[in-house]
Order: structure tokens, then sequence, then C-alpha cells
């Protein structure tokens, strides 16, 4: 997924932010964490969240659900 891929995702959707899940352990993930998190914030100038977790086998935690409630509140609140 490059630059131009993820440019026009966000577009259709008429995203005011982006969400990123991360697999705890997996290499990949943090690279593209990374990458994605930095075009985001530096060149699309828009809020950008970073989770990371394990495989999800179960309902999301307490803690996990507080920070996306947040982040929706914050993305509705600009």
């Amino acid at each position: 997924m490059g630059p131009a891929f993820l440019s026009e995702m966000i577009k259709e959707q008429d995203a005011k932010g982006v969400l990123f899940y991360n697999y705890m352990g997996c290499p990949m993930c943090a690279v593209n964490t990374n990458l994605t998190g930095g075009f985001v914030k530096e060149y699309l100038k828009m809020p950008y969240l970073s989770l990371d977790g394990s495989f999800p086998t179960e309902p999301p935690t307490g803690q996990l659900m507080t920070r996306i409630e947040a982040f929706v509140e914050m993305l509705r609140a600009a």
C-alpha cells in the first residue's frame, strides 16, 4: 500500500482521521505504522491513531474502547 493508494482510500471515504491497528510482534506492522503515520500526519495533516494488540479473539478491552471513543470524539469536534 503506497501513499497514492492510501490518499485515494482516505478521499473516497471522506475520512477525517486514520486509525491503524497493529499486531504486536509483527515487524512489518511496525514499519508500516511508522511510514503510514508519518505520511498521514505530516503530508495529509490528518489525525492518526495507532493501536497495538494481538489477534482479536475476544471483545475489545475497556482501555482499547476508551482510546477509540476519544479519537472519534476528537474527530467530531474538529
